[in-house]
């Protein structure tokens, strides 16, 4: 028996697998419930905050070896196949009836360009369905001055979703979804290393 025939066997590793495979799904489903849902790029934009807010975190995922057409006419070829194909999404308007908004975090230079690509397509062709975006530029050093920058930064994007949520972000809320947070990182550092030993 292969491992990764284990694996599929696991119950909780299929659990798992369903989630990820499922995700429009569930996204679709928490908006059902009269909830937003918030479209991210980006692997920097602070989960805590959007569960604070009760919004749903869902990322732009992309297929590498999916169709690119439309991203063609925009971007040079030289950007990685999944960044294409998250720019692709992003301008067909392939999750516009998922994502009420859009939050781009400058984690790469490939995503902070697309974010440039994305902004301007947006104004200078309004017809495409590509939501509202906010954009989190953090500063990426371990200076002082750039940490209280950061907190800055974090502080207005507490408020943008206060906004969009029509609802006060309580310290409490934030601590709260900052222990699901962190439980959930610690159990994918879990899974990570279970994949590095081959187990999965």
């Amino acid at each position: 028996m292969s491992i990764r025939k284990q694996a599929l066997e696991n119950n909780a590793f299929a659990q798992l697998k369903y989630a990820y495979d499922n995700r429009k799904q569930a996204a679709s489903a928490w908006k059902a419930q009269g909830k937003k849902v918030v479209g991210v790029l980006g692997f920097d934009v602070p989960d805590e905050l959007l569960m604070a807010a009760d919004m749903m975190s869902y990322q732009i995922h992309g297929n590498p070896e999916g169709v690119v057409d439309e991203t063609d006419k925009y971007l040079e070829f030289s950007f990685p196949p999944v960044i294409k194909s998250q720019f692709e999404k992003v301008i067909r308007g392939e999750d516009a009836d998922i994502a009420d908004y859009l939050v781009i975090a400058n984690s790469t230079d490939a995503i902070l360009r697309i974010y440039y690509y994305i902004r301007e397509v947006k104004a200078l062709e309004p017809e495409k369905k590509i939501p509202e975006i906010y954009f989190i530029d953090w500063v990426f050093t371990r200076f002082r001055m750039h940490q209280i920058r950061n907190e800055t930064v974090i502080g207005e994007f507490r408020k943008q979703l206060e906004k969009w949520s029509g609802k006060e972000i309580t310290d409490e809320a934030i601590t709260a979804a900052a222990e699901i947070c962190n439980k959930n990182r610690r159990l994918l550092g879990k899974v990570s290393e279970l994949r590095r030993q081959g187990k999965i």
